[in-house]
């Protein structure tokens, strides 16, 4: 996937919209109620090792001059709503070609 956009909706999809104000990034699971719900990537909570759960790296948005930039640590907002069962954490790793900016989430899930 090196060097290909992902996510990528172009502005003429959209009628009468100047912008956004907010971005997004993270992991998701649905499950009939009252089951339990699915494990999410490798069913491990994010413990800053990158093979242990689920991550996005070289995570950006485009500008309005169409230029990528990374998220500034300081502007993200967490969001969780079941984390008994799941993780999210975020970095801007020292390492910028490999890893730059990344998220992390995954968990075993359970009865959440």
């Amino acid at each position: 996937m090196e060097d290909q956009t992902i996510g990528y909706f172009p502005a003429a999809l959209f009628n009468n919209l100047d912008g956004a104000s907010k971005v997004g990034w993270g992991g998701r699971t649905i499950t009939p109620a009252g089951t339990p719900s699915p494990a999410m990537g490798s069913g491990q909570f994010p413990d800053n090792v990158f093979d242990h759960a689920c991550y996005f790296r070289q995570v950006s948005y485009r500008d309005k001059f169409l230029h990528d930039t990374k998220p500034e640590s300081n502007l993200v907002e967490e969001f969780n709503n079941a984390p008994k069962c799941y993780g999210v954490d975020h970095h801007d790793t020292s390492d910028k070609k490999l890893f730059g900016y990344n998220v992390h989430v995954g968990g075993p899930g359970g009865a959440c």
